[in-house]
């Protein structure tokens, strides 16, 4: 309650100029009055402790539509401890579909009754409430499922109606902090493994692999960006909302992204239409209320595309409060996600586990408090959104302009964020198969600071674009220095029909003997893609401190360049501020990719770095009694000098050339 007066306040201040301003949602988000159904009385529970195997009773969920039809159960255990003061309890679902089913994504929150002994036990009717539908396995043979118990998720809901400002009965946005950073070192390390599973070159992940490295020098996320996450057991666990995304190949590139936050990207869905679009016949969104066992959404985002979250409505209170899910979505307490009603295309069965395909019906309020047993919220208006805008040409196609609001929120803007540039990217089609992908833009943070885009990617796909954005938007919304939000995105996403690379074919330098401080001319082959080979030839100066010998000549794409200039410049060795990550970040979004890099390191004496100035020049045995670090901080490198000349293709490849360096030309 406290952390939601607090940003209430901040955000009257920004409304008053004395703050970051934030985007507010349009008034189609507002929720409309009567979406939630609300008893008389609240339904009798079912106390653990008189929970006996063998027990039967019901289950309630929309299967089809918005009709919510129940499925028998009988308890097969409880075990107690299954978390410290927390139990659950097993229940077997014995029906036809059920079997078929198994523990089925979308399910999350379905109520279940069980009956006394004595009671009539008609499917549908009577019994007390158990708590909901929440935990399974998964390659299942059987339909077993966790249930959480209704007490553990009542006790959220008071805290949610307990947050409520009770001065004007809103409530103020998501808690305080970012979310956690290993969150996005969880989505550098799957695109990664996806970029490694496609055998993608390295100049088409340049971006990628230099966010990995900025993560690697940065607390927060080292200590998961180098590797891709482990595969799940196969104990019992919370079942993943289904987030209906489009087009197979977007459900492929979104994974990574909402893998990390507990969500499941599926194929199909997705109201393009947003709150209010095209519904099936078989759906009446004025009848649809949020009662016990209806559809529980949760957009993420809304416009032209609405990534919804799936679930169950378990129960709701006299005064108007929803609980759902039986698990956490991020489980970090007090938030503002929105609140909807909703309905189910169909269940699509699988072998591994079942999910729903369910879509977005009516605003209805706001998700308020987020635990590890629940989610709960009631009828108002608590999120923030902020705006995106993308804007795309494909060739064959008229320019599009899609416009989103982003829900405002620590641990899903960062991920939903620039995933809206890569879905907007293959609306209508992927791009052809030889194309460049040129990607230029802004992300704007709360704190008037931004990020620059200027991308070109020869043969690009979604799942580049989604290389490139992803991993820099979501590092500055997790970072583990200084609460950030995002205020707006607005990209260009430009396709042309030919492939804009060429490789680096050869190079040599002349003359062969140089003096420190002479230029020498370097000639570069460049074979471009499906055009002749050319030569080109650059002036690069031989370093004023060369000594006599040989002196080697990088001459590189930027992917190499850029890693060169990261290993010889000892002040990036780790980041320990925003202000560092994000020009660190910035380096990777901007650095030249078509031209040609040509790098010398010194050979002189070592450049120190010592916090965050340089002290080049110094002495060698000097130097090497400061760099230790038995005897100072200070931390030694070797000055890079880089050249890159500007060619009108993405460059790719790398040669080494040398020179030899003599003093006295006559010797």
């Amino acid at each position: 309650m406290l952390r939601r007066r607090h940003l209430f306040l901040a955000a009257t201040l920004a409304g008053l100029g004395i703050g970051p301003a934030l985007a507010e949602p349009s008034d189609g988000y507002d929720p409309e009055p009567g979406v939630i159904a609300s008893p008389q009385t609240l339904r009798e529970e079912i106390p653990l402790e008189e929970v006996r195997v063998g027990m039967k009773g019901y289950g309630l969920s929309v299967f089809h539509g918005t009709r919510i039809e129940s499925f028998p159960v009988e308890v097969v255990s409880v075990i107690t401890s299954s978390r410290p003061g927390r139990s659950v309890v097993w229940v077997s679902c014995t029906d036809e579909r059920m079997q078929k089913y198994g523990p089925v994504q979308g399910m999350s929150g379905s109520p279940i009754y069980l009956w006394d002994e004595g009671e009539a036990g008609v499917e549908g009717e009577g019994g007390r409430l158990l708590g909901a539908f929440a935990f399974g396995y998964p390659m299942t043979n059987e339909c077993m499922v966790g249930v959480q118990p209704i007490g553990y998720m009542r006790a959220v809901g008071v805290r949610a109606a307990a947050g409520v400002d009770a001065v004007d009965g809103s409530a103020a946005g998501p808690a305080t902090g970012n979310a956690p950073a290993t969150l996005a070192a969880g989505l550098i390390a799957s695109l990664i493994a996806e970029a490694e599973a496609a055998a993608a070159p390295a100049w088409a992940r340049t971006g990628l692999d230099h966010a990995a490295g900025v993560a690697r020098r940065t607390p927060g996320f080292a200590a998961t960006a180098g590797s891709a996450p482990s595969a799940a057991d196969a104990g019992p666990r919370p079942l993943a909302l289904p987030v209906a995304v489009g087009s197979a190949e977007l459900a492929r590139v979104a994974a990574p992204f909402l893998r990390p936050l507990g969500l499941n990207a599926t194929a199909g869905g997705g109201d393009a239409g947003g709150v209010g679009g095209p519904i099936p016949s078989n759906v009446d969104a004025d009848a649809t209320r949020i009662e016990p066992g209806s559809v529980l959404a949760i957009p993420l985002a809304f416009g032209d595309w609405t990534p919804t979250a799936a679930g169950t409505v378990t129960d709701v209170s006299p005064d108007g409060t929803v609980i759902g899910f039986g698990h956490a979505m991020d489980g970090q307490g007090d938030t503002a996600l929105p609140l909807a009603s909703g309905y189910t295309h169909f269940v699509v069965s699988r072998r591994d586990i079942s999910f729903k395909q369910a879509g977005l019906l009516k605003m209805a309020g706001s998700i308020l408090q987020d635990e590890s047993t629940a989610v709960a919220g009631s009828a108002m208006r608590a999120f923030r959104t902020a705006p995106s805008a993308v804007r795309v040409r494909m060739p064959g196609h008229p320019d599009r302009a899609y416009a989103y609001d982003v829900v405002q929120h620590p641990g899903y803007t960062p991920f939903i964020g620039p995933l809206t540039a890569v879905v907007s990217l293959g609306a209508e089609q992927s791009p052809p198969e030889r194309n460049t992908t040129r990607v230029t833009g802004r992300v704007a943070f709360s704190d008037g600071s931004g990020l620059d885009v200027d991308v070109a990617l020869p043969f690009g796909t979604p799942g580049g674009v989604a290389g490139e954005l992803g991993p820099a938007v979501s590092m500055m919304l997790t970072n583990p220095f200084e609460r950030l939000e995002l205020a707006s995105m607005d990209f260009d996403l430009e396709v042309t029909p030919e492939v804009e690379l060429a490789f680096l074919q050869d190079a040599s330098v002349q003359p062969a003997v140089a003096q420190p401080g002479e230029e020498v001319e370097v000639e570069v082959r460049l074979q471009p893609y499906d055009a002749p080979l050319r030569v080109e030839r650059y002036k690069v100066r031989v370093p004023v401190d060369a000594p006599d010998g040989e002196l080697e000549l990088l001459v590189s794409d930027a992917s190499t360049a850029l890693f060169r200039l990261q290993a010889a410049r000892p002040a990036w060795n780790k980041i320990d501020s925003l202000d560092e990550l994000r020009e660190q970040l910035q380096l990777g979004l901007t650095f030249p990719r078509r031209a040609v890099h040509v790098s010398v390191s010194s050979e002189g004496p070592p450049e120190l770095t010592l916090g965050e100035s340089t002290l080049p020049g110094i002495p060698n045995t000097f130097g090497a009694v400061l760099g230790s670090s038995a005897s100072s901080a200070a931390r030694p490198g070797r000055a890079v000098q880089q050249s890159a000349f500007e060619v009108p293709e993405v460059v790719a490849g790398s040669l080494r050339v040398s020179v030899e360096i003599r003093r006295d030309p006559a010797g």
